[in-house]
């Protein structure tokens, strides 16, 4: 059934964007195009069937990850990563769940009511899986990232400055991800020099706090280098004006970019898997 539907779903978003080829540029107002076409429960249905189909095992590279990382920010609506837990420890399931007891997932809903943890702990982003909720269109996007006030961005604000994010596949060509960390990075600032002036209006020196490093795991074929615009909006035909240019960017919100050869993404299973073993 799943299997049937995805294929409706790829002739409908033919018809609708008029082209064979569909880009990522064409996602949002796609996904919002068939919500209309076929309503938004079956779509959300269709979503979660497919979701539950293809997440039946995990993978090395994140079995590599979850030895070394405890707290997991994702936007993917499958639980990849609960199971990477799972796979590495058959005896600890919860019966009801068929997941790890003690790995804490958390969706939309609960992003206002969360409270220190020791327990690993994956927040999915973009999903509900209980209530068949996913952001996928540019409506659900604008309804949780337009408002500062939203829960989301005190979440990814608090870890932004209290730990070092490792962005895996995370992605910065989506506008309204990237415009949401350009924000949280301004706000952090303010928060960080205000918090520096009270720490030396009442102690009389500077405060030893340093900002939290950031890193962002990328092959050298990604669209982030390979489509990197000047910004007045020109190409870059050089690859090493690309590569400064890519960093430049990432620096600005305090993230620093680790580029990887294309294909070569073993490479981020041996690093973590080297952190695992020095015990970091």
């Amino acid at each position: 059934m799943a299997n049937n539907c995805s294929e409706d779903i790829r002739d409908k978003a033919k018809i609708i964007c008029n082209k064979n080829q569909i880009s990522s540029d064409d996602y949002m107002d796609l996904a919002d195009n068939i919500i209309d076409n076929i309503g938004k429960e079956k779509f959300n249905e269709i979503i979660k069937a497919n979701m539950e189909f293809g997440t039946t095992s995990s993978n090395e590279q994140m079995k590599s990850i979850t030895k070394v990382i405890k707290t997991h920010l994702t936007t993917n609506f499958d639980r990849m990563i609960e199971l990477a837990y799972k796979s590495a420890d058959m005896s600890i399931l919860d019966f009801r769940t068929n997941m790890p007891s003690y790995v804490e997932s958390c969706f939309l809903d609960d992003l206002g009511n969360m409270s220190a943890h020791s327990i690993p702990r994956v927040y999915h982003l973009h999903a509900d899986l209980t209530n068949g909720l996913y952001v996928l269109g540019r409506n659900s996007y604008k309804t949780l990232y337009d408002s500062h006030e939203h829960p989301i961005y005190r979440l990814l604000q608090n870890h932004y400055c209290s730990n070092s994010i490792v962005f895996i596949g995370f992605s910065f060509l989506d506008i309204y991800i990237d415009k949401a960390f350009k924000h949280i990075k301004k706000m952090s600032d303010r928060e960080f020099e205000a918090n520096t002036e009270l720490y030396r209006e009442h102690l009389g020196r500077n405060s030893s706090t340093r900002k939290c490093q950031h890193f962002l795991f990328t092959p050298s074929d990604s669209p982030l280098i390979t489509n990197i615009k000047r910004k007045d909006k020109s190409k870059v035909k050089s690859f090493i004006e690309r590569i400064t240019l890519f960093h430049e960017n990432f620096n600005e919100i305090n993230i620093y970019p680790i580029i990887y050869k294309k294909h070569q993404h073993v490479f981020i299973q041996e690093v973590f898997t080297f952190l695992s073993q020095r015990k970091i």
